[in-house]
């Protein structure tokens, strides 16, 4: 007796078939883009020359001075992508702007980590309270 097993394959279909889906599924298609939902004013497809404008802007200089505290005086080291950068601590230094942002992303990290900390730090001294004799 031989079993009916299914697999995954398809069974082969006629060039006419394959058109006539074909045909289908770009009328489906056409249906779709009638129904879609716009997109707001301001928000079309940018041009080419919006992206180099884009890449400009986040290419131009911005001046900042790094803090020295009583940890760190060393000169920060920055490396983005290919390029490294060394800020000095104390004096007005230039840099691009996409650099500042990510000095910026690194700092939201870091405040976010020593918020972590100090949560787990808590808890774990709440829970030594409660093993105590």
């Amino acid at each position: 007796m031989a079993a009916n097993i299914k697999t995954n394959e398809t069974e082969p279909r006629t060039v006419a078939q394959l058109e006539k889906l074909l045909a289908e599924k770009e009328e489906q298609l056409a249906r779709l883009q009638e129904t879609a939902v716009p997109k707001p004013a301001g928000q079309e497809d940018k041009p080419a020359s919006a992206y180099r404008e884009d890449a400009d802007a986040l290419k131009r200089r911005v001046t900042i001075r790094l803090p020295i505290s009583g940890s760190n005086k060393e000169p920060l080291f920055v490396r983005f992508g290919d390029e490294t950068f060394t800020i000095r601590r104390g004096t007005d230094v230039s840099i691009p702007y996409y650099v500042w942002l990510h000095l910026q992303e690194c700092q939201q990290a870091d405040d976010a980590l020593s918020l972590r900390m100090n949560d787990l730090t808590g808890s774990f001294a709440n829970g030594m309270e409660l093993y105590r004799l």
